[in-house]
């Protein structure tokens, strides 16, 4: 399952009157999946106290929640608070690129890249299959096989089904990454270098 992988980041680009709803879909996810309500008042008040990111290991997070956290409620069990860990520290890793962000190094650790833009970010696009990442995209693009790679034209409201075929299931992303491969190969160096062009004129 998701929550239990550390390092699963997801990169999402999107306008910004969006983000909002793509944050809203992401919790809808995380309570499909948990027990875990990211908007209920026990687990906030555990985030409040500190963020599990800011933390080395659940184990030192744990130990100061222990010294600075009053009137625990007893109905919270060790998996309870396990869970409060996992998701503090999966919400953190949903990324939104900005201008600033040094795109090769992000493309190097996530696992799934979400293009919300009217138009297919091609720049982002040939990252993401160049580091065998799986893409959904809002837009058409000929850089995603429907259900391999990827998926594209895709609704706000086929978001939560598509980003669960892929971090829920590794025989799907494994099937990305293959289909990733493949596209690498399809495109000669020729027809790539093309592309860069198209992109660095472009954007």
């Amino acid at each position: 399952m998701v929550l239990k992988n550390e390092k699963i980041i997801l990169l999402m680009d999107a306008p910004t009157a969006q983000q909002n709803l793509i944050k809203s879909l992401a919790k809808q996810w995380i309570k499909s999946i948990t027990t875990v309500d990211p908007d209920g008042s026990d687990y906030q008040k555990y985030f409040e106290i500190g963020k599990p990111q800011s933390f080395s290991t659940e184990a030192e997070w744990i130990d100061y929640l222990d010294e600075h956290l009053e009137d625990e409620p007893e109905f919270l069990g060790s998996e309870q608070i396990h869970q409060f860990y996992r998701v503090g520290n999966f919400l953190s890793r949903i990324k939104f690129v900005t201008e600033k962000d040094d795109i090769n190094e992000i493309f190097s650790k996530i696992r799934l890249f979400i293009d919300q833009g009217v138009q297919a970010d091609l720049r982002k696009q040939i990252l993401a299959i160049s580091t065998g990442v799986p893409i959904i995209s809002f837009a058409v693009t000929d850089l995603v096989n429907q259900g391999g790679n990827g998926f594209q034209k895709t609704t706000s409201g086929q978001l939560l089904e598509q980003v669960n075929y892929f971090l829920q299931d590794l025989h799907h992303w494994n099937q990305g990454l293959v289909d990733s491969v493949s596209l690498i190969e399809e495109y000669e160096p020729d027809k790539l270098l093309k592309r860069w062009k198209v992109v660095m004129t472009d954007g």
